[in-house]
């Protein structure tokens, strides 16, 4: 009984969201429409009827009246020239037996009533009880349509009464002796036009009863064909291109359906052209992924003999340099008496032997930034630093350079020992390539570290008061064995290794590493370690391989 319960009332929410969804649909709002037209239509059509048809029967009987007053004037012009009130009197009384004759009196010039009668008792009978009574005499010949409670409406009309005497009829005009007044009763008409609203009011009200189910299947008619598009527009929007329409009509609704018929063949057609596109694109793709993934192992291997080559020539060549090192020092200490040019020689010997082992150690370095790799810590790079100055401190002391570190640096897990070697490499640049007091006269030397948290990165920056980079040099900076061929970096050590050994560590976080100028004078250093790469250095994705030997003169080294 329960289940039966709850299956019928999911039936009724049902019916109720379908009736809720028909009463906002286009159908049921434009029969509303249709019906709310008609509506206003046939009931100013009716008011406008009614309208007419008073005015025209107002006017009717204001020519009537009119026309009923000129007759009694004439008539009663003699008796009322004699101010005869029995003949007045007959008259009037004569006049009542008319049940459109709401009420008649006769006034002399000066509008005292001498004889007149009515319908029933009003207003109108208290001038004419008693004597001396008044009627208003103006305008003239002039009807008017007025009503009362005990009279109801009527059309009231004041008309001249002319002398017809033989002595007055050469006078041109004649002289008025008296008006009469007359009260035409329009109750008949009044009924008349209610009993014509009644009828106007059922015809409208079954004219807007038919035009329910009229109107409702005219709606339906033209609204079926647009239910008809709309749901085939969203088969086709669901995927079914093959959905059309047949509506044949010769009318909006008929090239709308033909221009929907037009857009699904459109569709289709341009769907299974893109079908094909995509087939072909993903055979191009699927050969050039082959070609690429045979060129991408082809380097590989490449870049692997290459570095290999290097690691061996490296270390084919430590070996007897040493042993000229070590030959030349001991010639030197065991020789004596040897000419000057001789031991001059010696001394160059093993001072171009000492300075090819120490840039093969670096080429070394270099080459292991990629390749060796070791357990990653949570790094203070604030305490890192200052270990590092201390370790600099004789460098920066000589010099007279200020170490500052602007702000608080960022904590980040990475390898100690590669992030030692960017900012220790980058530290000793500034150090040597910022000229000494005593070069620099009175203008103050500092060296500034700073960084800030950007989206997905951190950003650092390393400011000096040194020589600066020239523009055209700031792109070729970090390539390796790059060196100016300027006076003051000819007589600074240096081979051109350090900058290019900053570059892989950097790329190694999945960061970027430029050169700006700093205000005042000096080099601003400035590289990214990204987020959460720089947490996971292991992951990140390697960039373009630094241990390519590229001899491209720049400024620093």
């Amino acid at each position: 009984m329960r289940g039966v319960a709850r299956g019928e009332t999911s039936r009724l929410k049902a019916f109720y969201k379908q009736v809720l969804r028909d009463a906002r649909g286009l159908q049921c709002r434009s029969t509303v429409l249709l019906m709310a037209v008609v509506t206003i239509a046939t009931t100013l059509m009716g008011m406008m009827y009614m309208r007419v048809s008073a005015r025209l029967a107002t006017e009717r009987n204001e020519r009537f009246s009119r026309l009923l007053a000129r007759s009694i004037a004439t008539s009663s012009a003699d008796a009322l020239g004699y101010q005869d009130r029995e003949e007045l009197l007959k008259v009037a009384q004569h006049l009542m037996s008319d049940d459109k004759i709401a009420y008649i009196a006769f006034a002399d010039l000066s509008g005292t009533i001498i004889a007149g009668s009515q319908q029933g008792a009003g207003q109108f009978g208290k001038f004419l009880s008693g004597e001396g009574a008044r009627i208003q005499v103006h305008p003239l010949d002039r009807p008017t349509l007025v009503a009362d409670s005990n009279l109801g409406p009527r059309i009231d009309i004041v008309y001249p009464v002319e002398d017809t005497s033989p002595e007055a009829m050469h006078l041109v005009p004649r002289p008025v002796v008296g008006f009469v007044r007359l009260g035409l009763n329009m109750a008949d008409v009044d009924r008349a036009l209610m009993a014509t609203g009644r009828q106007v009011t059922g015809i409208s009200i079954g004219v807007v009863l038919l035009m329910v189910p009229l109107g409702f299947e005219i709606v339906r008619r033209i609204v079926s064909p647009l239910n008809q598009i709309s749901t085939a527009a969203l088969e086709l929007a669901g995927g079914r291109l093959g959905t059309r329409v047949s509506v044949v009509r010769g009318d909006e609704i008929g090239r709308l359906a033909e221009a929907f018929n037009r857009m699904g063949d459109d569709l289709q057609r341009s769907h299974d052209a893109l079908v094909k596109l995509n087939s072909e694109l993903e055979l191009r793709v699927a050969r050039r992924t082959e070609q690429l993934s045979e060129s991408n192992r082809l380097l590989h291997i490449e870049i692997a003999e290459r570095e290999e080559l290097l690691r061996a020539v490296s270390h084919d060549m430590h070996a007897p340099l040493r042993n000229i090192s070590g030959q030349t020092m001991l010639l030197r200490r065991k020789t004596t008496g040897l000419p000057e040019t001789v031991s001059h020689g010696l001394e160059r010997i093993e001072h171009n032997a000492k300075y090819a082992i120490d840039m093969i150690d670096e080429l070394l370095e270099l080459s292991r930034v990629r390749t060796v790799r070791e357990p990653s810590q949570e790094l203070d790079l604030e305490k890192e630093i200052r270990e590092i100055v201390r370790q600099l401190e004789f460098e920066l002391e000589g010099k007279g350079i200020v170490f500052e570190i602007e702000g608080q640096l960022p904590t980040m897990v990475a390898y100690r020992r590669r992030i030692r070697q960017l900012f220790q490499n980058l530290i000793d640049n500034s150090i040597k390539y910022t000229p000494s007091a005593a070069e620099r006269g009175e203008r103050q030397a500092s060296i500034r570290v700073s960084s800030r948290a950007r989206e997905g990165e951190f950003e650092f920056r390393i400011a000096d008061r040194g020589i600066g980079v020239r523009p055209e040099d700031r792109r070729t900076i970090f390539n390796v064995f790059s060196r100016a061929r300027t006076q003051f970096v000819s007589r600074t050590p240096g081979k051109g290794v350090g900058l290019s050994h900053c570059k892989g560590i950097v790329q190694l976080y999945g960061g970027q590493i430029w050169v700006e100028e700093n205000p005042g004078g000096g080099t601003v250093f400035c590289f990214t370690l990204a987020r959460p790469e720089a947490l996971k250095p292991s992951e990140a994705k390697p960039a373009e391989a630094t241990t390519e030997l590229e001899t491209v003169g720049a400024a620093h080294g």
